[in-house]
């Protein structure tokens, strides 16, 4: 299981605007633009089923909203009820007269003709559940959670598991082979875990993605699979055919899952966008918008540029000063100046370390010395009539000293753990 080999996947220009400009131009690059009657939905997608019959789709808001689109029937929802945790998946019964709602405490939800076989809810998890596949009869399924555990009800068979096991990055979905004697589960990262009947065909471990596996949807025959990445980006291996996607797409949320029709199949994203390619249809979206997000207080905004120096910790420059902050100059102030923008502090991105000082000084938050320094400031070396260098602060030492995270440091962004000597100031990213 989670060998490394390498996808088949389509990924050249031409081939990719071929199948674009085909049958689902229309549905995938309309899709996500609500329209006057497109319903609206007060929390995110988070769930997806394709109605075999009709090739119809439900979506599930994570309040337990469910809305129907094409031939699909509506057959209730947890909408307006108390639920002890948000919804995270859906799967519909094989037959599409029904369909099941699973909380992240794994909490399961029936409606239609979909029986209830038993649930997690109440349980003890070692992690969240985070998918549901339907077995072949409808009888049963199967639920994985973040750790690759998998639980099996009704006739759905247990065939293994990556619970107690190392995983590079969490499990995200489940999809259960034909003959429903065994199933996959992908992580993060785009490894894929096989049980049973279900083939390993291949994954994108050890590939760099520019964005997160979602989802897994198992091909017709069940001798393939496609994995879908928040970026709409789509991976095809085994027998499933890659029919286009939406990476390198503007997106105004991440995709969330994949979900196989015969020939086809859609992506769904977060806001309640829909993309469908191949013979999957487009019949219409949910609209969801997040609150704006609160003003970052000064607390949280210092503990943001913390966060993000140290992301960036390892990063060199490649030839002579050339750095991904800025032109290929001394770059120390880029790095500062990149690290706070990032951050939300409205500062232009300068290339020499006595612009922050200066431009400290003009809005009152430069200080001469190091009393009152704390996290997220910006040091400065030198005088202020010769400034040599810029560190950001990421923690303040019991003498006065400070510990320090900042760029071209011998080349690279570099932590530093004791820095007092030759400092003669400190601008705060705000006020308080």
């Amino acid at each position: 299981m989670n060998r490394h080999v390498l996808p088949r996947r389509l990924v050249g220009l031409l081939v990719g605007l071929t199948l674009l400009l085909g049958s689902a131009i229309g549905s995938a690059l309309l899709a996500p633009y609500a329209t006057a009657a497109t319903p609206t939905s007060s929390t995110p997608a988070t769930g997806f089923a394709v109605h075999g019959p009709t090739g119809g789709y439900w979506i599930a808001a994570a309040d337990g909203g469910v809305f129907s689109f094409g031939n699909a029937p509506f057959y209730g929802s947890m909408g307006g009820k108390t639920l002890s945790a948000p919804i995270v998946a859906m799967a519909a019964t094989p037959d599409g007269g029904g369909y099941w709602l699973t909380g992240k405490d794994g909490g399961i939800f029936a409606f239609g003709n979909a029986g209830f076989f038993g649930s997690m809810g109440g349980k003890a998890l070692s992690a969240p559940v985070v998918g549901i596949a339907s077995s072949p009869t409808g009888k049963g399924y199967w639920l994985v959670g973040a750790d690759g555990g998998v639980f099996a009800f009704g006739d759905a068979k247990f065939a293994g598991s990556m619970a107690g096991k190392a995983l590079n990055q969490p499990v995200v979905g489940i999809a259960g082979t034909p003959d429903g004697a065994g199933y996959w589960l992908t992580a993060g990262d785009g490894g894929v875990f096989a049980f049973g009947s279900a083939g390993f065909a291949g994954g994108m471990n050890g590939t760099t993605l520019n964005s997160p596996i979602t989802g897994i949807a198992a091909s017709p025959s069940g001798k393939g699979y496609l994995l879908g990445a928040s970026d709409g980006g789509v991976f095809a291996f085994g027998d499933a055919t890659f029919r286009g996607s939406m990476a390198d797409q503007p997106l105004n949320a991440g995709v969330f899952t994949i979900a196989a029709t015969k020939a086809g199949y859609f992506l769904a994203g977060g806001d309640g966008g829909v993309f469908a390619f191949g013979d999957a249809k487009y019949s219409g979206r949910i609209s969801y918008t997040p609150p704006p997000p609160p003003a970052p207080t000064a607390s949280d905004q210092r503990g943001k540029i913390v966060q993000l120096a140290q992301s960036q910790l390892g990063v060199k420059e490649t030839g002579n000063n050339c750095n991904p902050y800025g032109p290929c100059v001394q770059w120390c102030a880029l790095f500062a100046t990149w690290v706070w923008q990032k951050a939300g502090v409205d500062i232009p991105r300068y290339p020499g370390a006595v612009s922050i000082w200066n431009w400290g000084k003009g809005k009152g938050l430069a200080h001469s010395g190091l009393a009152g320094v704390r996290p997220g400031d910006a040091v400065l070396y030198g005088s202020t009539s010769s400034t040599s260098h810029v560190d950001l602060v990421v923690a303040v030492n019991s003498d006065g000293s400070v510990r320090t995270i900042g760029g071209n440091v011998s080349d690279a962004v570099t932590a530093r753990s004791s820095q007092k000597s030759g400092i003669y100031g400190y601008v705060s990213p705000a006020a308080g």
